[in-house]
């Protein structure tokens, strides 16, 4: 198949919904009372501390792209990675692994869950948390644990100041830092194999640096690094979605939205495993009243992104992510459904009898090579020591789910997040 008609194929993925489709969803939207704002940037790292500190014996899965066992045409598997807290308030946590395919957990070392940005994350075959407490505690750094082997070694840097996020191949890692005696904001980007410091950038938007600490989204896909910012460089007003080059820290605004007397609006990118499909969400809402349109947005990276979803943004969960796959698949909440969109059709998630889907975004991501992950969970009897299970659930294109790890008791393999590796 030639390049051209691999684009082409991508192109049609993403047809628009027919329009009694999306009728029928704002219909069912109707009297939804409209969901909270978004948390903040920061406070959504205070939550997940804080869920961390208490969450003694609990299991944090994620999706890996690679590990040790190759599959039988010669491909690594993808890995199920759960840290496992070691004790009440400890920062350290023992992680655990196995196949997507399912097979029984294993315990390949330990990583700190209490850094200055969140959890940890997983960075091509490694994963990689925070080395103290504090940014600018001495020894102060990002842990890496090898997830094939449990080989763990640390990256020496100061002043993290917001969520790492990986580049599409996990080769490279970008770090929001404050620099310097004055504690400007730059982005440092390290080499993950030998943990070199690559370059540091200053992006600037006609002059005044840019945080990507603090409130800011950052996603690096295909085409760049994607951030969004609740306030604009230089304008408080107005939210902006960026493009920043990472190699020369240009900075392109993809999407500006002002604040009007009518109503507000914000958007928020997603991309695949792969950094090679992207999706965007568009919230609008009124300050009126209820009202405002919920619009999602997906394509090739970098390309024209065609409206695949739209319902009222009374009826899209504002807490929830998309997730999206390396076919341009996407997955994603509403307030009343988890659906999946595919090639211009919706399906609804369906777990398995008596059990409840997790969140995407904050317990599901996309598979590398395709589908989604998601946790699931049930009442069960056995008094307060154990009243719930947890599982973990493959969800294919077509929204069909197969259970690929679990029950997992809750007292040690709990599933707070599935998320994706680059």
């Amino acid at each position: 198949m030639s390049t051209d008609d691999l684009h082409e194929r991508l192109r049609t993925l993403h047809a628009p919904l027919p329009p009694g489709l999306i009728a029928r969803a704002q219909l069912a939207a109707a009297g939804q009372v409209p969901p909270p704002p978004p948390p903040s940037h920061r406070r959504r790292i205070f939550e997940g501390l804080l869920a961390a500190a208490l969450a003694a014996a609990i299991a944090v899965p994620l999706y890996l792209t690679h590990s040790a066992s190759p599959t039988a045409a010669g491909t690594p598997e993808p890995l199920l990675v759960f840290t496992k807290g070691t004790a009440s308030g400890s920062c350290q946590f023992v992680v655990e692994t196995a196949p997507v395919s399912g097979g029984r957990l294993r315990s390949i070392g330990t990583v700190n869950g209490c850094g200055a940005y969140g959890q940890p994350v997983i960075v091509g075959d490694h994963l990689v948390g925070s080395a103290t407490r504090e940014p600018d505690a001495p020894h102060a750094g990002l842990d890496l644990i090898d997830l094939g082997t449990g080989t763990e070694r640390t990256i020496p840097v100061e002043g993290v100041d917001g969520s790492v996020f990986p580049s599409p191949d996990g080769s490279d890692l970008a770090v929001p830092i404050v620099a310097g005696a004055h504690a400007l904001p730059a982005l440092d980007v390290f080499d993950v194999a030998t943990g070199a410091l690559l370059r540091q950038l200053e992006p600037a938007v006609d002059g005044s640096v840019m945080s990507l600490g603090d409130a800011a989204t950052s996603t690096w896909l295909r085409d760049g690094i994607h951030t969004t910012e609740p306030r604009c460089v230089g304008d408080p007003a107005a939210s902006c979605d960026y493009l920043i080059d990472p190699v020369s820290g240009a900075v392109h605004t993809l999407v500006r939205s002002d604040t009007t007397s009518v109503g507000t609006t914000s958007v928020e990118d997603y991309g695949s495993p792969d950094g090679t499909e992207e999706a965007r969400l568009s919230l609008q809402t009124t300050t009126t009243g209820p009202g405002g349109t919920a619009t999602i947005g997906a394509g090739p990276t970098g390309g024209t992104l065609t409206t695949v979803y739209s319902l009222p943004s009374t009826a899209m969960d504002a807490t929830s992510g998309i997730a999206v796959s390396d076919d341009g698949t996407l997955m994603f909440q509403t307030s009343f459904t988890i659906d999946v969109v595919n090639q211009g059709r919706l399906y609804t998630v369906t777990p398995p009898s008596g059990w409840t889907l997790g969140v995407p975004g904050g317990g599901a991501g996309a598979v590398p090579g395709g589908g989604f992950t998601i946790e699931a969970t049930r009442q069960v009897d056995g008094g307060s020591a154990q009243p719930v299970q947890e599982e973990v659930l493959h969800v294919s294109d077509s929204g069909a789910t197969t259970v690929i790890q679990g029950p997992l008791p809750a007292a040690t393999d709990f599933p707070l997040l599935v998320g994706a590796a680059a």
